[in-house]
């Protein structure tokens, strides 16, 4: 029997690892267990929570026949432990019972992919609880459980470098985060690497770049997290709501919003499609490759000149203007969006652009997954057009209303 265990299941890069693990598996699941590892919700058990993932995105991600919906129901009712499980929590909140599941046989693999992705200054605290707390008691949990193979979904921007390829075992200064969530990811890794060099468990890091829809399994562009780049674009749309009103849908018209973006013409941002990445994670985790560190990034960059005004054209936005400076002089459009969204994303697109070290994986990819999915114009507006179709979390389409 295969032991799976994952944290992070009902997030972006959580639901399509478990997608894809269960879709490598489809033909032994009788032979795979899945230990899911979450939060209930208002109103929704993490159970529950699951079953509308797989309802509304796994049918596609699957590519199941509609004689193998009963099988997979099945599967998710005999062959998943649904744990109640936060890292906010002493002990994870993890219950007696609850550990002794874990406890009840060996867990050939275990992944950590929960974390806060917050970039606000504001939630510095919230994120170095959740993040560095957070895997302080993973780390807890773990030394109580027979685990023979520990991953922790890091992130590609604690090596960041003004120049050359990044390594991924490499590891910035100290004091050049950029935000709170870089700060925690750095400190969890730095943990993680000193717990894991006297465990006696095969420990990796996976390093994911930005992360966004997919882009290799269907439905392409889904999402459900609009964050990153896709926060930015939101913070246009609902500017432009405040000029054309909530009553219409406000990707029915054009507005002009004066406003000057400081971005760099001559860099770009290494994007990953979810579904690509759960891809790469599992085919790394399931070789025999020696290395513990590893990037989950494209092979090419996508300009900033091609995927900002591509996300204003779907907006149907004009008159935001490109400069290579901070205005001295801001009009009040301006200054909320340097004091907010702007704050957080202005040093990922202004920076050096960041080329990470992707060799010591590339032999081991299955013949299924060797073309990486690159994010040019074409990619990048099925992207922005599923997240238009669903109001980039901010407007409910089929209702008109705001969200």
């Amino acid at each position: 029997m295969l032991r799976v265990a994952l944290t992070g299941v009902t997030g972006l890069l959580g639901r399509n690892l478990l997608m894809e693990i269960v879709k490598r598996n489809i033909r032994q699941l009788d032979g795979l267990e899945i230990v899911l590892l979450g939060r209930s919700s208002v109103g929704r058990t993490l159970q529950q929570r699951v079953a509308e993932i797989m309802e509304s995105d796994g049918a596609d991600y699957l590519d199941i026949k509609p004689d193998q919906t009963c099988l997979i129901r099945e599967f998710f009712e005999r062959n998943v432990r649904y744990l109640r499980f936060s890292l906010q929590d002493g002990g994870l909140g993890i219950s007696p019972d609850d550990w002794q599941v874990l406890r009840s046989s060996p867990i050939d693999y275990f992944i950590h992919s929960a974390a806060s992705t917050d970039m606000r200054q504001s939630a510095a605290t919230h994120t170095e609880a959740v993040n560095f707390t957070g895997m302080k008691e993973l780390i807890r949990l773990v030394d109580t459980l027979n685990v023979r193979d520990l991953s922790y979904i890091s992130t590609a921007y604690v090596g960041r470098s003004d120049c050359g390829l990044i390594s991924p075992d490499s590891m910035h200064a100290d004091g050049l985060e950029r935000n709170p969530y870089e700060l925690s990811k750095r400190n969890s890794e730095m943990l993680f690497r000193t717990w894991a060099r006297d465990s006696s468990i095969r420990c990796r890091v996976f390093r994911p770049s930005t992360i966004c829809g997919r882009l290799v399994e269907q439905p392409h562009g889904s999402t459900c997290k609009y964050d990153v780049f896709y926060g930015w674009a939101a913070f246009f749309l609902r500017e432009k709501m405040r000029r054309v009103g909530t009553r219409d849908d406000p990707f029915s018209c054009w507005e002009t919003l004066d406003a000057r973006v400081r971005y760099s013409g001559e860099s770009g941002l290494n994007i990953i499609p979810a579904d690509f990445a759960a891809k790469l994670i599992w085919s790394i985790s399931t070789s025999d490759i020696a290395d513990m560190s590893f990037h989950i990034a494209n092979e090419t960059n996508t300009p900033h000149a091609l995927y900002i005004p591509l996300m204003l054209e779907e907006l149907r936005v004009r008159g935001v203007k490109q400069v290579n400076v901070l205005p001295d002089v801001q009009n009040p459009l301006e200054r909320r969006y340097y004091r907010t969204v702007g704050a957080a994303f202005t040093p990922y697109i202004t920076d050096a652009e960041c080329r990470f070290d992707l060799s010591n994986f590339m032999p081991l990819l299955r013949p299924s997954i060797t073309r990486f999915p690159e994010v040019d114009m074409r990619a990048f507006r099925t992207l922005m057009r599923y997240a238009v179709e669903d109001g980039l979390g901010v407007v409910n389409r089929r209702i008109g209303a705001s969200g």
